[in-house]
């Protein structure tokens, strides 16, 4: 199986920590960058873009997809990545010989796969995310706030089900910063020693 993985353009094999928590915090910001954008936009032009507005995150969505994939095409990069000079390149099963000091031998590019899913983790899996979160926070708002409503061994399997799952699944995503952290200070550690 393929992977991408991220290569300092400066000449180091790996970018440093710090690079890449840099790279993570910028992309983070991308978002509500874009929706102060759409919303400049439509308060100077309410009749024709005030639509917008009610479909925001949607826009945002479509505004990001083409941005990131021309940054993936260009540049084997996210715009973040490329911002701070880090690639992608493509190792396969076959590259576990490759010389990743040496970045002229590294093959550039990224095989159309690897582009498609590295635009789907980047951005339908964060706005996935935003709207399973959006969905849940709604469940609980209007159990908490109808009595009437059914008891969660009542609800109906399915929203059972999406509970279940979106409690467990979305403490992943949350904890993958901080395997991070402790695997810089792990190698940091052991590189001292």
């Amino acid at each position: 199986m393929d992977a991408a993985h991220l290569l300092d353009v400066a000449g180091a094999a790996e970018p440093s920590f710090f690079e890449l928590a840099s790279q993570r915090s910028m992309a983070l910001v991308l978002g509500p960058a874009l929706k102060y954008l759409v919303t400049v936009l439509a308060s100077w032009r309410p009749r024709e873009l005030g639509r917008l507005l009610g479909r925001i995150d949607e826009v945002i969505l479509v505004v990001e997809y083409f941005l990131q994939r021309h940054y993936l095409r260009e540049h084997a990069a996210t715009l973040a990545e490329n911002f701070y000079g880090l690639k992608r390149v493509s190792l396969s099963p076959n590259d576990g010989d490759l010389d990743l000091g040496n970045v002229d031998a590294v093959p550039s590019g990224l095989t159309a796969r690897q582009r498609a899913l590295s635009l789907f983790f980047t951005v339908m899996g964060p706005y996935l995310a935003k709207k399973a979160e959006a969905y849940h926070v709604a469940l609980t708002r209007n159990r908490n706030h109808d009595n009437s409503a059914p008891a969660p061994e009542n609800a109906p399997r399915l929203v059972q089900a999406f509970r279940r799952v979106f409690l467990k699944g979305s403490a992943i995503p949350r904890a993958r910063p901080l395997d991070r952290v402790l695997l810089f200070l792990l190698l940091l550690c052991c590189a001292v020693l």
